[in-house]
């Protein structure tokens, strides 16, 4: 496999020392880490840090992905040691880093958030609704619900999506869990379970996805059986370490769907405990898409180098600017 060498922005809490040039994170015989402080901003603070990351990897386009997640795991380390946060940006370019090669690839990227530029989509029927609720005697615990459903809009990853948004359905659901057991019904015919020879009925502790069934019954989902089973499904693939295409594999799902669903779920789940005696007549926005995105723009390119090192320093590299153009077009 050929050699690539791929640049990252790396947002986080700390960055090189001054009087040190660069460090490195990771050393292998396919790959190395090599950290290095981006350029003061007007300010004279360094906010940021490029990872430059040089090792093997299936093509010039794939070392992106690939070598990001060799990024992402060793930066995980640095914050485990450093309790500070790294969080991998963007990726900025990726370079045919075989020695000695006078003519090379290179592809320079540009990313942005696929919603941007933002929607003039905020009406006043939207802002009476929000105002409505926000003058509502809502429950702590239902505050808390709507908190992590926003936090669960703001995250890129689909996952991290999910984990938000089934948090916030696990807070409606145990806060509204009723006291005592439940009864046992038959597995076949799904009558209640009795003893035959005191005749006392069968019964248990309820277990956390009865709450949530709970919740599913009462704000009216439908199919209720495969509904459920898909988002624990996802749930208990996630909370066990699975990743995102385990999930799509376990439910035949997309997990962009699967984040949609529970998004819906949850929204209706915490205007349902608020409890309004108008709720129908507000304006609430039940369909569009919750899921975040990234566009990227690439530019493919080859340049020369003649010098006598084995790759060119950083002042022979070009360095070409990329804007991306984009306009709301309602959709």
């Amino acid at each position: 496999m050929p050699a690539v060498r791929t640049d990252f922005s790396v947002l986080g809490d700390a960055v090189l020392a001054p009087h040190e040039n660069s460090g490195d994170l990771f050393r292998s015989e396919c790959h190395t880490i090599r950290l290095l402080n981006a350029p003061p901003d007007a300010q004279g603070h360094v906010p940021r840090l490029i990872a430059e990351v040089v090792g093997s990897a299936d093509s010039l386009k794939s070392a992106l992905i690939e070598h990001r997640a060799i990024l992402a795991e060793k930066l995980n380390m640095l914050s485990l040691v450093t309790r500070a946060r790294f969080r991998i940006d963007r990726p900025i370019r990726a370079i045919e880093w075989e020695p000695y090669t006078g003519e090379r690839s290179m592809l320079v990227v540009h990313q942005q958030d696929a919603r941007y530029p933002p929607g003039p989509t905020l009406n006043d029927h939207f802002l009476l609704a929000a105002s409505t609720l926000a003058r509502a005697d809502i429950p702590p615990y239902v505050d808390k619900a709507a908190t992590y459903f926003r936090y669960g809009i703001l995250d890129d990853s689909p996952t991290d999506q999910f984990v938000k948004f089934w948090h916030a359905l696990e807070i409606i659901a145990e806060n509204d869990r009723p006291p005592g057991r439940i009864q046992i019904l038959c597995h076949a015919c799904r009558d209640e379970l009795v003893c035959s020879h005191c005749e006392a009925k069968a019964t248990r502790i309820p277990l956390p996805k009865d709450a949530i069934k709970r919740v599913l019954e009462r704000i009216g989902v439908r199919p209720l059986g495969p509904v459920l089973a898909r988002q624990l499904n996802a749930r208990n693939t996630l909370m066990h370490g699975g990743s995102s295409a385990g999930v799509e594999a376990k439910c035949k799902c997309p997990i962009a769907d699967i984040v949609n669903e529970l998004g819906g779920i949850v929204q209706a789940a915490i205007l349902n405990a608020i409890k309004l005696k108008h709720a129908a007549n507000l304006a609430i926005d039940v369909g569009s898409d919750l899921n975040n995105g990234i566009i990227s723009g690439v530019m493919e390119m080859r340049f020369r180098y003649g010098g006598s090192e084995p790759h060119p320093p950083e002042d022979a590299i070009p360095k070409p600017q990329i804007q991306m153009i984009s306009t709301w077009n309602g959709s």
